[in-house]
């Protein structure tokens, strides 16, 4: 059994998204609002691509690994 559910290009997405969400925020180069929202958004797609595992893909049962579909494996 895996406990990753998303596929490797898209773990390099988003830790490159959350990455630039978090320099941004931090650098001063957004600020207000829009840096704190920054500073808080980068973390979950930075954690969620390093650690290859999306809670909201859990919940809806899916799964973007090429070839291994959850619910393709549990028969429905």
């Amino acid at each position: 059994m895996s406990f990753s559910n998303e596929n490797e290009i898209e773990r390099v997405v988003r830790v490159t998204i959350g990455v630039v969400l978090l320099v941004l925020g931090w650098s001063g180069v957004v600020d207000d609002l829009w840096g704190v929202a920054f500073k808080l958004l980068g973390w979950f797609p930075l954690i969620t691509g390093a650690i290859g595992w999306c809670p909201l893909y859990a919940m809806l049962d899916y799964n973007s690994r090429k070839g291994d579909v959850l619910g393709a494996r549990r028969g429905k």
